[in-house]
């Protein structure tokens, strides 16, 4: 819906002679432009009648920070991005007030081992690949860089959150925060894409 839109007001730009950029580059940026209006708005409704706004918001925050950097699998349609996006960061949201207690008990190994299958994953998967797209080998260098980096830091704000700051509040936001961040880094191994593409296509056969 949102391309058939895209394509008619880009053709009414470039036929009403306001722009020189042909209608194809047009319709992909208002295509961009809108998806992200339609995310934002059903995050946002999705989130305030769940109670978990701030949550969802920082979740998606760590989450996409670290796609930026490392990469990783998408779907092939907007819909089944934003479904799967979506259902996959309220359940994990959901789930941190469970779990709370626990990572506050075993914070410290639990951290460590998150270090270690971060590190791994970077070392071994990062950038991810999609379709044909080739990275330089420096390219390559700087998102595992980075990556680390990114990895390190959040840990480290975790750990210091844990011992040193005893507020809840800011506790389950750290856990909200690492939760986006193994989840994305699970997106990049093989395993997630495996996982990622037989969940798109229960969708697609739920659909015929």
């Amino acid at each position: 819906m949102s391309k058939k839109l895209a394509d008619s007001i880009a053709l009414a730009l470039a036929e009403s002679g306001n722009t020189q950029h042909p209608p194809a580059v047009l319709s992909y940026g208002l295509q961009i432009i809108m998806n992200t209006v339609i995310k934002i708005t059903v995050i946002t409704l999705i989130g305030w009648m769940l109670h978990i706004l701030l949550e969802l918001y920082i979740m998606i925050f760590s989450f996409g920070a670290l796609r930026m950097i490392t990469g990783g699998v998408h779907a092939h349609t907007f819909v089944r991005c934003l479904t799967i996006s979506l259902i996959s960061f309220v359940l994990l949201t959901l789930s941190v007030p469970y779990a709370i207690s626990f990572f506050l008990d075993y914070n410290l190994v639990l951290l460590m081992l998150i270090f270690l299958f971060g590190s791994v994953v970077t070392w071994l998967y990062v950038p991810g690949m999609w379709g044909i797209r080739q990275f330089t080998e420096k390219r390559i260098q700087i998102s595992k860089l980075l990556s680390f980096i990114y990895l390190s830091l959040l840990l480290l704000f975790t750990w210091y959150v844990v011992t040193y700051v005893d507020v809840s509040m800011w506790q389950q936001i750290s856990l909200v925060a690492i939760s986006g961040m193994v989840w994305q880094y699970t997106l990049v191994t093989p395993v997630g894409y495996r996982l990622f593409s037989k969940i798109e296509n229960m969708m697609i056969l739920k659909r015929r």
